[in-house]
């Protein structure tokens, strides 16, 4: 009887962590896909504060200067603009991707499934038809 109850302790302690093993890959993916979307917001806003720059009127010497600077400008801009709240892009990147990720990790564990049943099928004919060769 303790055998049993210390297994059954064992089990317990096997399922908590493969369960929080699962929540922490689990929000490691959400923290990355949230990132690679604030990524793709900055992205968008700096190409939109380059095109803002181009419509403001230059003087002669700045229409001669395209430098290093003023191209950076943009970039800074855009990363600094999406670090502060964006326009919302990265909230709905995120939202799309976690849907995408969801669905693909539901259409990989119902393969899974699918596998594991043909495989059991298998095994189980195997088991009924011993003297059968599928060797020809």
């Amino acid at each position: 009887m303790q055998i049993s109850i210390e297994n059954s302790g064992l089990e317990n302690i096997y399922k908590t962590e493969n369960s929080n093993s699962k929540q922490a890959n689990n929000n490691a993916r959400i923290l990355k896909i949230k990132e690679k979307a604030r990524e793709m917001e900055s992205l968008f806003l700096t190409q939109v504060v380059k095109a803002m720059r181009k419509t403001v009127p230059k003087n002669s010497q700045e229409e001669s200067k395209n430098d290093l600077p003023s191209m950076m400008f943009s970039s800074v801009m855009g990363k600094a603009l999406s670090k502060s709240g964006g326009i919302g892009l990265a909230k709905k990147i995120s939202e799309s991707l976690m849907k995408m990720d969801n669905q693909e990790l539901e259409k990989f564990q119902e393969e899974q499934l699918d596998n594991q049943a043909i495989n059991i099928n298998a095994w189980d004919f195997l088991k009924s038809n011993p003297s059968e060769s599928f060797n020809e």
